[in-house]
């Protein structure tokens, strides 16, 4: 028992228990999805560019906006809906989230590291005000995430996106 009490004392339980891929995790509509970066590189519009190739692996991390430690603003996006013949789980991956309210935690884990936001608006707008609307939320000194999906569920006219600040 001495011994073991010894080793114990000086043994360092502080281990990494997050898990090894990025992450978007929401507790309040359990939600806890991969976040992919995009393979395109380069900005591209998103009323020119269809991104469909990266959502069929999960939620993107949309090319050229900052990684979720960086000052800025970090914008991710998927879907809410599917066409009946595509067989792919995270074609839905977003369809619970505009129950999110104001407060409301994200949690993002990026590079094994966990980064937790709250939410602080909601907004619709058209696809070809997403980069105006996006870009209200960026300050020089702050970190914001933004989520985006296509609104309402099954069309592809608006998008409803979710602003958050890191916490």
């Amino acid at each position: 028992d001495h011994y073991l009490q010894q080793n114990l004392d000086s043994y360092d339980f502080s281990f990494n228990l997050l898990p090894p891929t990025n992450r978007l995790i929401i507790p309040a509509i359990n939600l806890d999805v991969p976040l992919v970066e995009s393979s395109i590189t380069t900005y591209k519009d998103f009323t020119e560019t269809s991104f469909d190739s990266d959502l069929e692996n999960w939620v993107v991390k949309y090319p050229t906006t900052p990684n979720p430690w960086d000052w800025g603003n970090a914008f991710f996006f998927g879907h809410t809906s599917q066409e009946y013949w595509k067989k792919n789980p995270y074609w839905t991956v977003f369809r619970n989230i505009p129950q999110l309210k104001q407060n409301d935690k994200i949690q993002v884990v990026w590079d094994w590291v966990l980064y937790e936001y709250k939410v602080l608006k909601t907004v619709v707008v058209r696809p070809r005000d997403v980069h105006d609307t996006y870009v209200n939320f960026w300050e020089e000194w702050k970190e914001y995430i933004t989520l985006m999906w296509c609104y309402p569920i099954g069309r592809i006219d608006k998008r409803m996106m979710i602003f958050a600040e890191r916490i």
